[in-house]
């Protein structure tokens, strides 16, 4: 089977999801893939925006989970020519998530434009 340009841009897409949720990602990794205007509503309904989602991801609290998150039934859907959207459970230890982000094609890259994430049940 030949892979068109469409499923080239949704594994691009799927590789930086993934190296959103690598717990090294670096300052400069995350102003690479997050769009000028990202943001993220968190599990309580507050919205972060992009310099704020850096500087918690960059940070050094104590409080700050770094073991790794595995992606669980990772898909990309093409909305547009523009548009990509990944949905997946994250799994971090014991802890559950389901994740949406919605990617936008800007110049001749992708840079997460928004993400949700809700808590999920563990595991049984």
């Amino acid at each position: 089977m030949t892979e068109t340009p469409a499923d080239e841009d949704v594994r691009t897409v799927l590789e930086h999801e993934r190296r959103l949720l690598a717990p090294d990602a670096s300052r400069t990794d995350l102003e690479a893939l997050l769009h000028p205007d990202f943001s993220e509503v968190i599990p309580d309904g507050r919205r972060f925006g992009r310099s704020e989602l850096i500087s918690v991801l960059t940070g050094t609290s104590a409080d700050r989970d770094l073991s790794p998150r595995t992606a669980v039934d990772l898909h990309g859907v093409r909305l547009s020519t523009s548009t990509i959207i990944v949905t997946y459970v994250s799994e971090q230890g014991v802890k559950r998530a389901r994740r949406v982000t919605v990617w936008l094609r800007t110049g001749p890259g992708w840079r997460a434009y928004f993400h949700q994430s809700t808590p999920i049940q563990p595991r049984p």
